[in-house]
C-alpha cells in the first residue's frame, strides 16, 4: 500500500516467517542485521548492551548511498513492536516501524511501515527513489534471509 502527499511518502508490506517472536525478535537490529543481511554494516553509536535497545542509536549506509542515524524509539518485545526514527542530516526523515504478529506456534507476520518525510530537494529525489523500488520483493528477499538464518541457527 503507497501514500503520498507533498514532501512525504509511506509504504507498508508484510511476510510470514516459520519461526516464533521470540527467535525473530533479536534479529530486528541494526547491528545484528549484519550476520543475516549480505553486505549490510552498521556502526553502534549508543547502546548499553551493543545492540538494539531503547534510545539505543547506530549509524549506517543506506541503498542510496545516505548516511541514516537510527534512533530506536520503540523496543517492545513483549508486544512484538519497533520503531526507529531514522535520520539523514538535513535531508530526510525516516520512521521506521515493525510489528510481530504471532500467527500460531511458529509462525509470524511482520509488518513493516516506513514513513518518508523530505526536508529539501535531495529529500524528494530519495523519496522519489524509495517510490519507485519494489518494496514487496524487497520484503520477500529480506523473509527468506531470515529464513535461511534461523534455520542454519538452529541445525
Amino acid at each position: 500500500m503507497k501514500q503520498e502527499m507533498d514532501n512525504e511518502y509511506q509504504r507498508t508490506g508484510s511476510f510470514r516467517v516459520n519461526f516464533s517472536k521470540e527467535e525473530i525478535f533479536p534479529l530486528l537490529c541494526p547491528k545484528m542485521e549484519e550476520k543475516w543481511i549480505p553486505g549490510w554494516k552498521c556502526e553502534v553509536l549508543e547502546s548499553k548492551s551493543g545492540y538494539n535497545e531503547l534510545k539505543a542509536k547506530f549509524n549506517t549506509q543506506n541503498a542510496f548511498g545516505i548516511e541514516l542515524i537510527w534512533n530506536t524509539r520503540i523496543y517492545n518485545k513483549e508486544r512484538g513492536i519497533i520503531e526507529f526514527e531514522n535520520v539523514a542530516e538535513n535531508v530526510l526523515n525516516f520512521v521506521f516501524l515493525i510489528h510481530i504478529h504471532q500467527v500460531s506456534n511458529k509462525l509470524c507476520q511482520l509488518t513493516f511501515t516506513h514513513t518518508f518525510t523530505a526536508l529539501n530537494n535531495k529529500g524528494n529525489d530519495l523519496i522519489k527513489n524509495y517510490s519507485n523500488e519494489n518494496f514487496q520483493l524487497k520484503l520477500d528477499g529480506l523473509a527468506q534471509l531470515m529464513e535461511s538464518y534461523l534455520t542454519k541457527k538452529q541445525l
